[in-house]
């Protein structure tokens, strides 16, 4: 299985209370800012989203779109597991 680990979106930063917030689609961690929307825009929430390690991953089988660093590197640990030999 091959992972493409790319950045995530503007479209992904949702609003709560006014504040910018990220919900990871696997273990459903989530993020949000310490300060209003009108003292930190999308665009500078989602760079510190990007310098912390949030991610979207694809594979051949899946795709999700808000991943957090825990599970990113999760799936890397997953991804370089060699299978163990069998003895014949």
């Amino acid at each position: 299985m091959t992972l493409l680990i790319k950045a995530i979106s503007i479209a992904q930063v949702q609003s709560k209370k006014g504040c910018a917030q990220l919900e990871c689609m696997c273990c459903k961690h989530s993020e949000t800012a310490s300060k209003p929307m009108r003292d930190i825009t999308s665009n500078e929430w989602l760079l510190a989203a990007h310098q912390v390690g949030w991610r979207h991953i694809q594979s051949e089988n899946f795709e999700i779109e808000v991943v957090c660093p825990k599970c990113v590197d999760a799936f890397n640990q997953c991804q370089f597991k060699k299978p163990k030999k069998v003895a014949i």
